[in-house]
């Protein structure tokens, strides 16, 4: 009887720690703040990458990435979610798998680990955007797509014109086998 207990343990623990982790969020919500839409139209670019790809998304530059025509933006077009955000348009958007199936499909083709979230700002001609490594460049946010690192298991985004992308309901503690940090 004793050993039975032990064993059904040691199945449980084992279950619940290797399943602590599971694959993908399952809704991505991404707003802009009212500053930012008043007087300007901007639009983002949100995309599962991979651990190999994610390394160079972190080391692109961003002024290259929203030239038009730019062969950085062709690399992840069948896979990118693109929004649109400006006065006249929704300062909200929920990407899911209901509603983005194809992008999200090819997200879990990947296995994409991350998601990357991209804003083509509005520029201050007195102070214009600095190119800068992974989130240090505020028009770029490379976080991770599993519900753990999420409080309710949710990617919430906000881009704001002071502090360009950021994740607002982030949990860098994430859980046991879970690697949780935004870049």
């Amino acid at each position: 009887m004793l050993k039975r207990v032990i064993f059904l343990f040691t199945v449980s623990f084992a279950v619940s720690l290797f399943s602590g982790c599971s694959p993908h969020s399952s809704k991505i919500h991404v707003r802009a703040d009212k500053q930012i839409t008043e007087d300007n139209s901007f639009e983002v670019h949100v995309f599962g990458v991979n651990p190999t790809e994610k390394k160079r998304v972190l080391n692109m530059s961003m002024t290259e990435y929203w030239q038009p025509g730019s062969q950085m933006m062709r690399a992840y077009e069948n896979r990118r979610v693109v929004l649109y955000f400006g006065k006249e348009e929704q300062r909200s958007f929920v990407i899911s798998k209901n509603n983005f199936e194809k992008q999200w499909q090819e997200w879990q083709r990947i296995n994409a680990s991350d998601i990357v979230i991209l804003a083509d700002m509005p520029i201050n001609p007195e102070s214009p955007f600095q190119d800068n490594y992974g989130s240090e460049d505020i028009r770029r946010l490379c976080a991770p797509f599993k519900p753990q690192c999420w409080e309710f298991g949710r990617v919430e985004i906000e881009i704001s014109s002071g502090s360009g992308i950021i994740a607002t309901n982030f949990k860098p503690e994430g859980g046991m086998f879970c690697d949780c940090e935004i870049e």
